[in-house]
């Protein structure tokens, strides 16, 4: 991403899908400012400036799935960008569950930050629900008989292998 005034260009071209948040990341003053504010407009106000760790935070607790939110707090933290910068990562990102107003359910998101220099960096959080829905099938198919819908061989025997390499519990029967 490139920023371009108030969007962001991607190869020449802008991106206009609003169902995407962009941000920018102020390292040095640790403030995010949302140019397009996606699915949580009532949220993120475009143009508005946040502590950054404080807004996280706040919006970690009230959309992420719990079984998301250390990771998404962590890759999101201020600390975690300013080293990346330092560490001249370009790029952080993280998957995560979140609850989109829109539908009311938990879809699959993608949060990217690009850390091109220490002072700025450039964030997006895209809806990745049918991409994920697509991979999760496809290794649902990989592993299971088409017909039965029952494991196919090769994943028995790596089941049963994972199993059988774990040490025995006391108290535990087979």
């Amino acid at each position: 991403f490139l920023p371009y005034g108030n969007e962001f260009k991607t190869g020449g071209e802008l991106m206009s899908d609003r169902q995407d948040v962009l941000f920018e990341i102020d390292t040095n003053s640790a403030r995010v400012t949302f140019i397009q504010s996606g699915v949580w407009p009532e949220f993120m106000h475009e143009n508005k400036s946040y502590d950054s760790d404080d807004f996280f935070i706040r919006f970690v607790e009230r959309y992420v799935d719990r079984d998301d939110k250390d990771v998404v707090l962590h890759t999101l933290s201020i600390e975690e960008i300013q080293n990346a910068s330092w560490e001249s990562r370009p790029l952080i990102s993280v998957e995560f569950r979140a609850f989109s107003p829109e539908s009311g359910l938990y879809e699959w998101y993608l949060a990217s930050i690009i850390t091109p220099r220490i002072g700025k960096s450039y964030g997006s959080i895209q809806n990745i629900q049918r991409e994920k829905e697509k991979q999760l099938s496809m290794l649902y198919r990989a592993d299971h008989d088409t017909l039965t819908g029952l494991l196919n061989r090769t994943a028995f025997e790596q089941k049963l292998l994972s199993f059988l390499s774990k040490p025995e519990t006391p108290g535990t029967f087979y």
